[in-house]
């Protein structure tokens, strides 16, 4: 039996390997926290195997065990960081084919240009394929290539104009090729340094709101922090949960940005602005436990919100009439509990 044919026999074992591999992988970096654009995998096509052994560069003497990419996952990050961070992470969990892996990112030779990934040929360790549900594939090997969005990006373009080399580079375009791979390197390690200033950043807003220096101008970051750690609105949160409401933990980006619009267009400037009103709507029960008992016997969503809404709900109830139905056109409650607000703010002259 020929070699194609051999691998056509064994290709849905690697696409069942890799599968389960991908599936793996993914829980892995989720459990470390690292948040990645995307996982793609595959097990290598009939007729990508059938080419790379018709290569007149290769000569494979047993092509099904000396092809090390026959399965394939691609983690793709936000960071150059988290490459390095991912890539130890696959060291540990997983036996490392040092001779046939390369960490392309530090190719320094003159034939070799471009913003390129780290590739580790990787087999299951030990431990884990001693378990019955990997047993059978623990002399499988899998290419993971993990590069950041940017590296990923000179990928793309690399491929689609197929320069591999120095050499290969008509003049005309080197000088623009080596500006474009050296921006991209820029970019990702400004992109970290961004990452790290924002970091810090927060840190130092928690630190500040846990000595009630509220005295922080209102953006993304700082209203984030306040809704997460204040330990005033934790209060104003746990007092309208014992009325009836539920507040989730969880918000969007959207629903961020929606109350930080509605923030600003209140002049609210700092977090020492929206303190104020958390504890003023602290004294105000009445009109919370009203749109409670107006709420009960309908659905359960209608009592429900996320943190950054209820902030914009406690802006509507501070607010005089003219200004909440104001407010009021520009955003969207769930529907009873907006036609509620427009009720109970129109008739609080």
């Amino acid at each position: 039996m020929d070699s194609v044919e051999q691998y056509k026999n064994i290709r849905p074992l690697y696409e069942s390997f890799t599968s389960k591999l991908h599936q793996l992988l993914e829980e892995l970096i989720a459990s470390s926290d690292i948040e990645i654009v995307i996982m793609e995998s595959r097990a290598k096509s009939i007729e990508s195997f059938q080419g790379k052994i018709e290569r007149a560069d290769k000569n494979y003497e047993d092509p099904i065990n000396d092809i090390t990419d026959l399965s394939g996952i691609r983690v793709i990050t936000y960071y150059n960081e988290d490459v390095d961070s991912i890539c130890k992470l696959i060291a540990k969990e997983f036996d490392v084919d040092e001779a046939n892996s390369v960490d392309k990112r530090k190719i320094t030779e003159e034939d070799r240009f471009g913003y390129l990934s780290s590739h580790l040929v990787v087999r299951l360790s030990s431990i884990r394929s001693q378990l019955s549900e990997w047993s059978y594939y623990s002399s499988f090997r899998t290419e993971i290539q993990v590069r950041s969005v940017l590296q990923h990006s000179w990928a793309a373009i690399d491929q689609k104009l197929r320069y591999k080399t120095e050499e290969s580079i008509p003049v005309y375009l080197k000088r623009k090729l080596y500006r474009l791979s050296a921006l991209l390197e820029l970019a990702d390690e400004e992109f970290e340094a961004i990452r790290e200033i924002s970091g810090k950043k927060v840190e130092k807003i928690k630190s500040d709101l846990q000595l009630s220096k509220l005295d922080i101008a209102i953006d993304r970051d700082s209203f984030q922090s306040y809704i997460d750690n204040s330990e005033t609105f934790h209060k104003f949160i746990a007092n309208i949960e014992s009325i009836g409401f539920s507040i989730k933990e969880l918000y969007t980006d959207a629903d961020l940005a929606i109350s930080i619009r509605i923030v600003r267009s209140v002049n609210f400037e700092t977090l020492e602005d929206i303190e104020k009103i958390i504890k003023q709507e602290m004294s105000n029960g009445e009109f919370y436990q009203s749109l409670i008992d107006d709420l009960s016997g309908g659905s359960p969503k209608q009592m429900s919100m996320s943190r950054a809404a209820l902030i914009r709900l406690a802006i509507i109830g501070s607010a005089s009439s003219q200004k909440a139905k104001k407010i009021l056109k520009g955003i969207q409650f769930k529907q009873k509990l907006h036609e509620l607000l427009l009720v109970k703010k129109t008739n609080n002259k």
